[in-house]
């Protein structure tokens, strides 16, 4: 009777073991696969706003070359350097609707879209 409960109790002990690094492996897995995605799309982002940053350079470089004959070389540079002052104030003042409440309900539902399901096993 003994030798069984002690049997039993090994096997429990084993199961036991083998489940909490199951539940590491478990663990492990869930959060490569979430840095993986916040990577491939921090990726996608920086392959999408380098050339654009790139193409409003070369725009506002095209303005300021359209304004030299009108304002001057130097004047025309200030004037793209206060249009792009101006844009920096307004992305500032809207930062808040634009940045915040979207990228933290985005990053939200990327590390913990399986919360509820954990309670359903």
């Amino acid at each position: 009777m003994m030798d069984e409960i002690k049997r039993s109790l090994e096997i429990l002990a084993e199961d036991l073991r083998r489940n909490a690094g199951l539940r590491v492996d478990e663990a492990k897995l869930c959060a490569v696969e979430q840095i993986s995605m916040l990577l491939g799309r921090v990726l996608a982002l920086l392959s999408v706003a380098v050339p654009l940053l790139f193409a409003m350079l070369f725009f506002l470089l095209a303005v300021a070359c359209a304004l030299v004959p009108l304002l001057g070389f130097v004047w025309s540079m200030i004037a793209v350097g206060v249009l792009l002052v101006a844009v920096a104030a307004v992305l500032y003042c809207l930062r808040g609707r634009l940045f915040g409440s979207v990228g933290v309900r985005a990053l939200c539902q990327l590390f913990f879209k399986d919360s509820g399901d954990d309670e359903k096993e």
